[in-house]
């Protein structure tokens, strides 16, 4: 107080000039207050952090804080830290095949590498790697064919028969099938060829064996064709073929099969075609040339036509190529192919008309008429002079005009004619052109 220093606790006073110059007395009371030191210890796992009055402490061992009590004086909070490491292991384990590892509540049947995390006794993370390897199910298979009363494997054989020995492993004591004995007794069949006797010329043929022993020695008239081999391919042409067959059985002794392979010829077929060229609206017959009475599938651009048939008939739309396909009894199949122009135009244009008239009874151009060489339907002609009267009028096709009219013979002039029709489609056309009289 004033120029006084109090260091101890006691009642003190002190005299003091005041502004008018007097003197003053000051009494004052020194009261003391200790120190307030605290101490917590935390636990932690490995790098954890501890968050503390609003910060994140804990790399040290200790962490000292100073606080402000309520007497005013500095007080001093340690927090002591104790770091607990968590473990880490590695476990080799051999299961046998179907058993089970459990770690931690999760169950491993598989081979492979498994990973667990588990809280250790101060709740911190350990960490278990398992190395699982199962033992594979030992399988050894013996599968073998003996003839019927055989003595094998300590036994005579006369019906088929399988045998599984249970064995176990000499290390894990892991139980497992190590032997299964299959036996097939077979009884030597009577050897046999297996085909058709009758086959199409120049067809790919396969024949095959049944019975002997399972090896097999095959020939074509007389000519060797393959050694053991299971069948044999052929592909016949021109006479019958006999085929051979050489095995043996349980016994040993050597067996041998025989057939004769007939050869059937392909049916003759031509097609005949009334015209290679058909107009819109015509029709087409096909007609089946051959040396038997046989039947044909008609085919146009892929299309079915007629089935079993001779001959056919039909009105194309397009060009395309007509298909005979004929079978005969023997199931032989030939074809022939013809191909098949389609004129979709209407051919008016061929009708020859004259245009001249002598009338000089020379025999030359005396008459007036046309010629239909596509034997179109044609209804009606007509014959104007140049004033539009009607001279000559007939629907007959095969007509012969002589240049008169009334009964009287026509001047010399140009006269115009009107040719109407029905193309092949069923499409009317007209016609018309001019005729000069010359005398």
């Amino acid at each position: 107080m004033g120029s006084s220093i109090y260091t101890s606790p006691g009642l003190y006073f002190d005299t003091l000039i005041s502004g008018t110059g007097c003197d003053s007395i000051v009494q004052t009371r020194v009261t003391s207050s200790n120190h307030v030191s605290t101490s917590q210890n935390i636990k932690l796992c490995n790098d954890e952090m501890y968050f503390y009055n609003g910060i994140w402490v804990g790399r040290g061992s200790s962490y000292y804080d100073t606080l402000i009590s309520v007497s005013g004086c500095d007080s001093i909070h340690q927090l002591n830290f104790t770091r607990f490491n968590g473990s880490y292991e590695v476990n080799n384990h051999i299961l046998c095949f179907g058993d089970t590892l459990f770690v931690n509540r999760n169950a491993y049947a598989n081979s492979g590498v498994y990973i667990d995390v588990i809280a250790n006794i101060y709740g911190c993370d350990s960490i278990i790697e398992s190395h699982v390897s199962v033992l594979p199910l030992l399988v050894e298979k013996i599968d073998t064919t003996v003839c019927k009363g055989t003595l094998a494997f300590g036994r005579v054989w006369n019906t088929d028969t399988v045998v599984e020995t249970h064995l176990r492993y000499h290390n894990f004591s892991c139980d497992s099938f190590v032997s299964v004995l299959k036996v097939s007794v077979k009884v030597t069949e009577g050897l046999k060829i297996i085909s058709d006797s009758m086959y199409c010329e120049n067809s790919e043929i396969t024949i095959e064996a049944e019975g002997g022993s399972g090896w097999f020695f095959w020939s074509e008239d007389g000519i060797n064709n393959c050694y053991t081999c299971p069948s044999i391919s052929l592909n016949p042409t021109g006479d019958n073929k006999n085929v051979w067959v050489m095995s043996g059985n349980c016994e040993g002794d050597t067996i041998v099969a025989t057939r004769t392979i007939y050869v059937a010829s392909h049916p003759d077929v031509n097609v005949l075609l009334s015209d290679s060229i058909v107009y819109a609206g015509e029709d087409v017959l096909i007609e089946l040339v051959s040396k038997t009475d046989s039947l044909a599938n008609w085919y146009y651009n892929s299309k079915q036509i007629c089935i079993s048939c001779a001959s056919a008939s039909f009105s194309p739309k397009e060009s395309g190529m007509i298909i005979a396909e004929v079978i005969n009894d023997y199931g032989c199949v030939n074809y022939d192919t013809t191909y098949l122009t389609y004129d979709g135009s209407c051919p008016f244009e061929s009708i020859e008309i004259p245009n001249i008239m002598t009338m000089n009874d020379d025999g030359l151009n005396d008459k007036f008429m046309i010629k239909n060489p596509q034997n179109l339907d044609i209804n009606t002609i007509r014959i104007f002079d140049r004033w539009g009267e009607m001279l000559f009028e007939t629907n007959n096709p095969d007509f012969i005009w002589d240049g008169t009219y009334k009964g009287a013979r026509l001047g010399q002039g140009v006269y115009t004619y009107f040719v109407q029709g029905v193309c092949p489609s069923r499409l009317p056309f007209l016609r018309t052109g001019n005729v000069t009289i010359i005398k």
